[in-house]
């Protein structure tokens, strides 16, 4: 089962997010969540057409992104020593979006091998009994001294087939010279 959500230029959620990202010229592994939060609402907001069932999962990458966002600025403290902690809850968007990007250049890459693909042509495979003959018969008084013999003859029919040993040299002549020879006859 094949299921594409497509809004306007869009295939899903993911792929909105990367075009925003790519539009503020940002570095996929460094992104502010705030600015794209806002335009990803922003994008949204601008459909007129809300089909429920496709718009419900930009919304679903939407709520992730404000989750992401409010927790941004609030600061996280470990348990035992009252120590800020240094996790980015940006990773796991990150992992995602390098993995969808790494699919859609693949995917790129496969359509122009498909379209490569389109300019051979294959014959399909006939049934070639009918020019085989079923009647092989294998003469039983046939010794060793017979397949020595036709062995060879075989092998001075090859050497009959070899070419001659002959050397081809060019003699070049100029085109002065040529017209020295016309001119004389």
């Amino acid at each position: 089962m094949n299921i594409e959500f497509k809004i306007d230029d869009f295939n899903g959620p993911l792929d909105l997010l990367l075009h925003l990202i790519k539009e503020n010229k940002m570095s996929i592994l460094d992104i502010e969540i705030e600015k794209i939060t806002e335009q990803y609402l922003e994008y949204l907001d601008k459909m007129e057409s809300m089909n429920l069932e496709v718009t419900s999962n930009y919304l679903v990458l939407a709520s992730e992104l404000l989750f992401i966002k409010s927790k941004m600025l609030l600061p996280v403290y470990n348990d035992n020593d009252d120590e800020v902690v240094d996790d980015d809850p940006r990773d796991e968007l990150v992992q995602r979006l390098l993995e969808y990007q790494a699919y859609k250049n693949i995917t790129k890459v496969l359509k122009d091998k498909e379209e490569e693909r389109k300019d051979f042509y294959t014959k399909l495979p006939e049934d070639v009994s009918l020019y085989v003959e079923n009647d092989i018969t294998i003469n039983s008084d046939v010794d060793l001294d017979d397949l020595v013999d036709a062995f060879k003859k075989y092998l001075i029919r090859q050497k009959e087939n070899k070419p001659l040993k002959t050397k081809i040299t060019e003699k070049e002549i100029t085109v002065s010279n040529r017209k020295k020879y016309i001119s004389n006859i």
